[in-house]
């Protein structure tokens, strides 16, 4: 798990912050989270703020005063979280969480967090640090409720006019998985041995049952090609899609979960729809 989440996770416990001038760092007057700790909330855009079960996609950098220990920019990949249910939280809140909860799209903030109040969770050449420093920048604010239903929906028609004949354009493998692509991506190509990432809307293709999707959780399934890590069904479909390619896959039992099915909701020999939307290619 990244360093910072497991940071935020042993913040629920860490005693509220006192105001204090440190390394010309001043958090006198500024407001404060529910947790005590000072924030700035230095670019502050118009916007709807995230509600419960959207997903933030956000920009983060945590530092020691000055000395810079994370950088999501850094390394490519944007963070990701999903705003949850406070009842269901225990313990004292995450302040990137309360953060997160007053920034729109476009924001800007830091948090502010006395390195004293950290306890043992300091690493010793961090320990004569004033501040541990979260800089938070909101790049997108999701709907998961809304992506999922769409996809609830393509799926449905999908196999509505699969199962009545016309669906044009459906390609056949030697294996004898069926696929058809919706959209082309441009990015590059999954072959075996890269790692892909994928959202996916999985449905039973007899009754229409859907069994698992990504879409409501806001996190696509992340895993190497052709390693056997999922069915040969998604192995054998996906290879030779480009990033940003929009398909549906038709899995035959065989190349699912057979006979046995996977109880409750796939029974045996059952044919699957997957319609899925490739993302980035490691």
């Amino acid at each position: 798990m990244r360093f910072f989440l497991l940071s935020c996770l042993a913040l629920l416990t860490f005693a509220s912050c006192q105001t204090e001038t440190a390394n010309g760092i001043d958090t006198t007057g500024m407001p404060t989270l529910d947790s005590g700790y000072a924030y700035d909330l230095f670019t502050d855009a118009e916007g709807n703020v995230p509600e419960q079960g959207e997903l933030v996609i956000f920009d983060l950098q945590q530092r020691f005063d000055d000395t810079l220990v994370y950088d999501s920019k850094a390394r490519g990949r944007s963070e990701q979280l999903v705003i949850p249910n406070p009842s269901r939280l225990t313990g004292n809140p995450s302040p990137v969480i309360e953060m997160l909860r007053k920034m729109s799209v476009g924001d800007s903030a830091r948090i502010y967090i006395p390195v004293d109040s950290l306890g043992s969770n300091v690493q010793p050449q961090h320990k004569d640090k004033d501040y541990l420093i979260y800089q938070i920048g909101v790049n997108e604010i999701k709907n998961l409720k809304e992506k999922e239903n769409k996809a609830a929906t393509t799926t449905a028609d999908l196999r509505a006019a699969y199962q009545a004949g016309t669906l044009e354009g459906i390609q056949e493998t030697p294996e004898g998985l069926k696929y058809k692509i919706i959209e082309n991506g441009s990015g590059d190509k999954a072959e075996r041995g890269k790692v892909i990432n994928v959202d996916y809307y999985g449905v039973t293709a007899e009754e229409g049952t859907m069994f698992d999707n990504s879409f409501g959780r806001g996190q696509m399934y992340r895993f190497p090609l052709g390693a056997g890590r999922v069915i040969k069904g998604w192995d054998i479909g996906l290879e030779g899609m480009n990033a940003g390619t929009k398909a549906v896959l038709f899995i035959p039992s065989h190349l699912a979960y057979g006979k046995a099915g996977s109880p409750p909701k796939i029974g045996p020999d059952a044919e699957l729809i997957f319609y899925v939307e490739v993302g980035e290619i490691e």
